[in-house]
């Protein structure tokens, strides 16, 4: 592994949701997202609670009550989604959720993004391919305990004068293949060693690449042979830890949640 190209750390967004209620109020909710296209339409992919303001951990008690009432107004998203260029954007639509309450993911189908500066419609360069999304069997055939992984993300540490993202890394240090069943993480999801702060709510999780790719007629004997780099998950929190705000253990929701609700969205 020598390096990504910045089209992958710019293929990290910064979301931010407006919700309102009947008397007025409103409510800002920010996190990261990135774009994935698919037969001509794209879908931001981010975390349930960026996108719903009445959900937050579904095991804690009085979860959402005090936003239960606040709808989903406005997505509006910052970065370089269409070359090197600071963009703003509206993402028209509503998004879909997972049929499980408790599996923090979310994805918003849209075909125009409508620039904020009135210029017209964003093109977006960078972004990624619903085949980079790992499938669920993939999990235990391609990708592993101490795989290594990066999120890029608007977390802490990253540029807020200019927007700019940074990279995140880490690895895979629980079976991606079962379930986690935490008291406030249950689901399709798996450990990573790293730290996810603020701000780095629904960024992709990224399987590093492995291996070396052979050309025509050429084969390996022994090893794990070849794996390209794949969207492993969607990046929503992190373990708390008795002695320390953070343990060290940040958790991600598998990509092929990301698959079904691409489905779903139509």
């Amino acid at each position: 592994m020598t390096g990504l190209p910045t089209s992958i750390l710019y293929g990290a967004i910064k979301v931010q949701a407006s919700f309102g209620n009947s008397d007025g109020t409103v409510h800002d909710r920010q996190g990261t997202g990135f774009l994935v296209s698919k037969s001509g339409a794209f879908y931001l992919v981010t975390n349930r609670h960026v996108l719903d303001a009445a959900w937050d951990e579904p095991n804690k008690n009085m979860n959402g009550s005090r936003y239960r009432n606040f709808t989903l107004q406005t997505v509006v998203c910052r970065g370089r989604a269409a070359g090197q260029d600071l963009r703003e954007f509206l993402v028209p639509g509503q998004p879909v959720f997972p049929d499980r309450y408790n599996e923090d993911v979310a994805v918003v189908k849209f075909t125009i993004a409508y620039t904020c500066d009135g210029q017209g419609n964003l093109q977006v360069e960078n972004y990624f391919s619903f085949d980079d999304l790992a499938e669920e069997a993939g999990f235990g055939t391609e990708i592993f305990p101490c795989d290594q992984v990066t999120f890029p993300c608007y977390g802490e540490g990253h540029s807020e004068s200019d927007s700019r993202p940074i990279f995140r890394m880490g690895w895979i240090i629980s079976d991606p293949t079962v379930d986690l069943s935490y008291e406030h993480v249950k689901g399709r999801a798996f450990l990573v060693e790293g730290f996810s702060t603020k701000g780095a709510s629904g960024a992709p999780v990224l399987a590093l690449p492995v291996g070396i790719q052979l050309g025509a007629m050429l084969t390996m004997t022994g090893g794990r042979g070849y794996r390209p780099m794949r969207i492993a998950g969607v990046n929503a929190g992190h373990l708390l830890s008795p002695d320390f705000p953070h343990a060290h253990v940040s958790y991600a929701f598998r990509a092929s949640i990301v698959r079904e609700l691409i489905a779903k969205a139509g």
